[in-house]
């Protein structure tokens, strides 16, 4: 049987019209180089964020495009075989198209 692994990527997608508008703050910060997402309790400023590694971490400044080309194409390219990735969550813009 051959062995598989599974990546996780994370994106953290910018706010949407309506948190704007609620003047909601923004509680995570990425370091994608190093594959890291920071949560910050707003309501705890004084505590340290809690900290996630993951095997890749994408800000909001990242296009989805570069994200494909860096993640999705070369499982493509590899495999020769489908590959889909897989998502976890939709933001609302996505859900009212």
């Amino acid at each position: 049987m051959a062995s598989e692994a599974v990546k996780v990527i994370v994106r953290c997608r910018p706010m949407n019209a309506r948190e704007r508008a609620l003047r909601c703050k923004v509680v995570v910060s990425m370091e994608s180089t190093r594959g890291q997402c920071f949560l910050q309790n707003p309501a705890a400023a004084g505590e340290p964020p809690k900290q996630f590694t993951f095997d890749g971490a994408y800000c909001q400044e990242h296009s989805t495009e570069l994200i494909y080309n860096e993640i999705a194409y070369p499982l493509v390219e590899v495999s020769g075989a489908p590959s889909k990735p897989g998502t976890q969550g939709h933001s609302q813009q996505e859900q009212a198209a």
